[in-house]
């Protein structure tokens, strides 16, 4: 299993998405503690920040997943998400949505490519 999944389309698929990665990842439950599902319409160097604190807390279990859904992102943002898409911590998975062409080609190479959803 890899840490980070990258699938493209609009933040309008969320919810099927987060359903889809729940099941896939074995996180059962819709109010699971070790899951936090996130929806932007534009997500800044704040929210990477924040993402990235709470993804430093371990959790009871020891897993955790992580599904982000983005409008916008900025570059200044992704650039603050390098390090910890690099280096995860074990047992912590994202699943980033975001709009076709949006994600800088740095820290995409840090994710698994995932089909486009429609």
């Amino acid at each position: 299993m890899h840490h980070a999944y990258l699938y493209t389309g609009s933040l309008s698929l969320l919810p099927a998405l987060a359903q889809d990665a729940r099941e896939q990842f074995g996180f059962v439950g819709d109010h699971n503690p070790d899951v936090q599902v996130r929806s932007f319409e534009k997500f800044g160097i704040e929210e990477a920040r924040e993402l990235k604190t709470a993804a430093s807390m371990r959790s009871s279990s020891g897993r955790a997943l992580y599904i982000v859904g983005v409008s916008q992102i900025t570059t200044e943002a992704q650039q603050g998400l390098l390090k910890l898409f690099e280096e995860p911590q074990e047992g912590v998975v994202f699943v980033v949505l975001a709009p076709h062409g949006s994600i800088i080609t740095t820290l995409r190479s840090r994710m698994l490519d995932r089909k486009s959803v429609v």
